[in-house]
C-alpha cells in the first residue's frame, strides 16, 4: 500500500474519532483540558468556542480536515 494512501486513510480515522474529544469530557464531566486552560495566555485560537452550538464544531472540523488534507497533498507531490 502506498504511503500517501495510508496518510488518508489515517485521516478518515482521526475524523471518524474526533467526536469523542466532545463526548468523553461530557460523560466524564471533566473540565476544560488542560491546554486551553493552562497556556490559554501563550495562543489564541483561531476560532475560540467554536462558534455557536453543533455547526461550530462542524466548522471547525472541515476546516481541520481540509488543512491536513492540504498538508497530505503537498507531502506526496513532494515526495513524488
Amino acid at each position: 500500500m502506498k504511503t500517501i494512501n495510508k496518510l488518508w486513510i489515517l485521516v478518515m480515522v482521526l475524523a471518524i474519532i474526533s467526536p469523542l474529544g466532545i463526548i468523553i469530557p461530557r460523560y466524564f464531566k471533566s473540565g476544560p483540558a488542560w491546554g486551553e486552560a493552562r497556556l490559554s495566555s501563550l495562543w489564541n485560537a483561531p476560532m475560540q468556542d467554536y462558534g455557536s452550538g453543533n455547526a461550530g464544531y462542524i466548522f471547525s472540523a472541515i476546516v481541520g480536515i481540509a488543512l491536513i488534507a492540504g498538508v497530505i497533498l503537498i507531502i506526496g507531490k513532494l515526495f513524488k
